[in-house]
């Protein structure tokens, strides 16, 4: 199972979890090549490949997508940006599975489930 396979699986969980108004959206690629062989890095290098905000006070969730069983080696960018965020009141899991995700939104499911179960009544 590649990288690419787990942010697909995480994504569509979300979408089904956490309905619109929620926002889940995967982070552009970190960098690109522009010709000649030259690399630009991206301004959004570090950031987890998936955030999710959620209502109704926009908390912002990161889940960085990590291949299972694979030594888990979060590049120092990355570790750096996680601490900013976490620093910021967000919140950033590492995850390789469906279960990682599953209690990932249990630690703040609690209070956004509420507001969902409210906001469906409208």
């Amino acid at each position: 199972m590649s990288e690419q396979d787990i942010q697909r699986g995480v994504s569509d969980y979300l979408r089904r979890r956490f309905p619109p108004p929620a926002i889940i959206t995967k982070v552009p690629i970190t960098g690109m090549k522009i010709g000649n062989g030259v690399s630009v890095k991206s301004p959004l290098r570090g950031w987890p490949d998936l955030m999710l905000l959620l209502p109704p006070t926009g908390r912002y969730i990161g889940f960085e997508c990590k291949r299972p069983k694979v030594k888990r080696r979060d590049q120092e960018h990355q570790s750096a940006k996680h601490e900013e965020i976490r620093a910021a009141g967000g919140l950033v899991y590492a995850v390789s599975c469906l279960e990682d995700v599953e209690r990932a939104c249990e630690e703040f499911g609690d209070a956004t489930a509420m507001w969902f179960s409210k906001a469906s009544r409208f």
